[in-house]
């Protein structure tokens, strides 16, 4: 699909107005899974899953969807943190400003469990707010990494109120961005430099925190500047030019973004996630000779008409709840952040939310209510092949469960009109629509008893529940 370069940078732009209106060893193929760690406050014990969303501003009881979130049952919050907002001037960290970041990362003591993204340099440490410390030391930014770590490590010593744990530290955001967006050059063009702030954030936290997770700054990995076609804002060489320079050991979790509007860049069919992760985790094996555990930070899609895009409804962005949440353990992900959990607002021209900007629930919200039910707990087998799905535009992932086996099947692309028929070995099965209506379908319906369930399967994605 052709990119729409206008609405995309206008989209980039309120993104950034976003993050400042409302945020106050030896060689190995094994990955390291970093699992939350959940309280058991105010929602009570909830098994966490890889399921999470992002918010922006205060996150705990008092926040105005709060029990919206409750019936989510998301695990994890993602939430940007900005440096500028705790230490606006050069400060003592005695003088540090808390009282918004308490109010921003208090649902990490309500059973959620916190991702914090680090970001907004101060004017007086940097010319740019998300790209290098240029203009003091780097111990000035490592004494704000100490602070905030130390805070938030529920050790007791010089901890905040309710002494919430997080242990979970993502070093910027999309910082492979490079030079052409005004006023926020990043670090794109400077892997090495985002290699040695790496090294210095991964001490700092590390000491602050042995239990804490140093992640990798989601990047956006696509649009790239060297593009011909549509060349966007990002540098396709910088991952490799982070790991080239000795960034490998110092980040435990690699982490990026996915949205459908590139998917052309990574697969022929179907929102392309799963290619997208296939290939940076090859990247990373390549350098790091070691596999790292991988996550997406942000993935999602708009459910209002905007010019110069497809045509989309509230329906549509709800299929794509379930075929990202699906592709995302199909991928192996260890965790899945969806953008946004509220619709963000003007200026950003796209309503990404799972709620409406007035708290109102989408279809959106049902479907991932009913994806987190469906699969959070469930274990990814294997995608079909075309041969077994009998066409290659249907897509088919099967899961087990309790030692139950659900499928989960769309056809592609996602907002098609035309269904076709998938058949499945089972004698009877139950049949689950994103919205969570039942209804039971046998062997023998189609008038022949084969040992094969028959059904029609459309954008709209379907659980197909085996009777054991």
């Amino acid at each position: 699909m052709k990119k729409n370069a206008l609405f995309l940078s206008l989209a980039l732009v309120g993104l950034l107005l976003v993050w400042h209106m409302r945020a106050a060893a030896a060689p190995s193929t094994s990955a390291t899974t970093f699992l939350p760690v959940v309280s058991h406050i105010f929602r009570g014990y909830v098994a966490p899953t890889i399921f999470g969303v992002q918010m922006y501003g205060p996150t705990g009881s008092a926040q105005e969807y709060h029990d919206q979130l409750l019936q989510s049952n998301a695990t994890w919050i993602r939430v940007p943190v900005e440096w500028n907002t705790v230490e606006p001037s050069d400060l003592d960290p005695q003088n540090y400003h808390w009282n918004n970041v308490d109010q921003i990362l208090k649902a990490a003591t309500e059973g959620f469990t916190l991702i914090v993204t680090l970001s907004g340099n101060p004017s007086w440490a940097a010319t740019f707010p998300n790209g290098r410390i240029d203009l003091v030391p780097m111990t000035e930014y490592e004494e704000f990494l100490n602070a905030i770590v130390e805070r938030y490590d529920g050790d007791g010593y010089n901890d905040a109120p309710g002494s919430p744990v997080v242990n979970y530290w993502e070093i910027f955001n999309e910082p492979d961005a490079g030079d052409s967006i005004p006023n926020d050059v990043r670090w794109g063009n400077y892997g090495g430099d985002y290699a040695d702030l790496l090294q210095h954030a991964y001490t700092v936290i590390k000491d602050a925190n042995p239990s804490a997770v140093v992640v990798f700054g989601g990047i956006a990995y696509d649009w790239f500047e060297d593009d011909p076609d549509d060349p966007g804002p990002f540098v396709s060489h910088f991952l490799g030019d982070v790991l080239s320079n000795g960034g490998c050991p110092y980040f435990d979790v690699m982490n990026f973004h996915a949205y459908p509007a590139y998917a052309d860049t990574w697969a022929t069919y179907g929102p392309g996630l799963r290619q997208k992760a296939a290939a940076i985790e090859s990247v990373v094996l390549t350098y790091c000779q070691q596999a790292k555990s991988i996550i997406v930070t942000e993935t999602g899609w708009h459910s209002n008409a905007t010019p110069g895009w497809p045509d989309t409804t509230e329906e549509t962005q709800a299929n794509y709840v379930v075929q990202l949440g699906t592709q995302s353990l199909a991928a192996g992900l260890d965790m899945m952040i969806w953008w946004t959990f509220s619709d963000v607002g003007f200026p950003y021209p796209f309503n990404t939310g799972l709620l409406t900007y007035y708290g109102n629930t989408k279809p959106a919200f049902t479907a991932y209510t009913v994806l987190v039910a469906e699969l959070g707990h469930a274990d990814y087998v294997r995608v079909l092949s075309s041969g077994e799905t009998g066409a290659p535009d249907l897509e088919v992932y099967q899961f087990n469960r309790d030692g139950q086996t659900i499928y989960v099947a769309w056809l592609n692309p996602i907002n098609t009109a035309q269904v076709k028929t998938l058949s499945l070995p089972a004698s009877q099965a139950t049949i689950r629509t994103l919205y969570n209506i039942t209804s039971q379908i046998n062997d023998g319906d189609d008038g022949a008893v084969d040992g094969r369930i028959h059904l029609s399967v459309g954008g709209a994605p379907l659980y197909v529940e085996i009777t054991p």
